[in-house]
């Protein structure tokens, strides 16, 4: 196998972008059987805070790893020789609704040996940020 080439600290990559639907909400409340009304009650929803139904934070964090596929796959995983070891620090800092679109901003905190970790933003159409966290992954 050739040697892999580390990224360097401070290193930033912005993924493309995927609009979250209703379909996306509903798909994941039936995948994992979670139909909060938060989720899933448009009418009851109307009344409360947010105004309309909120997606479950983890489809955002797993768009966070989504989104690299296919177009940064190398820079995320060189040589597909990384896994992912473990996920700290997650923060669900801002509601996600249907029609929101979503980027995955990661920049590297730390490389080296033991492998690499990444500070993880998902950040909407406003350019807010909707998730922080580090996704510690490691090589072979």
């Amino acid at each position: 196998m050739s040697e892999r080439q580390l990224p360097a600290v401070g290193d930033q990559v912005v993924s493309q972008a995927r609009t979250i639907t209703d379909a996306d909400i509903r798909t994941w409340a039936g995948l994992v059987h979670d139909y909060t009304t938060l989720h899933v009650d448009a009418e009851t929803m109307r009344e409360s805070f947010f105004g309309r139904p909120v997606a479950h934070g983890y489809i955002a964090l797993n768009l966070a790893v989504g989104l690299m596929f296919p177009g940064l796959g190398e820079w995320y995983a060189p040589a597909r020789a990384y896994r992912t070891t473990g996920w700290s620090d997650v923060r669900f800092l801002a509601p996600v609704h249907a029609e929101d679109t979503l980027r995955c901003r990661r920049t590297v905190l730390a490389a080296g040996e033991q492998g690499v970790d990444h500070l993880v933003e998902m950040v909407n159409q406003d350019d807010s940020v909707v998730l922080t966290a580090v996704e510690h992954l490691a090589g072979d």
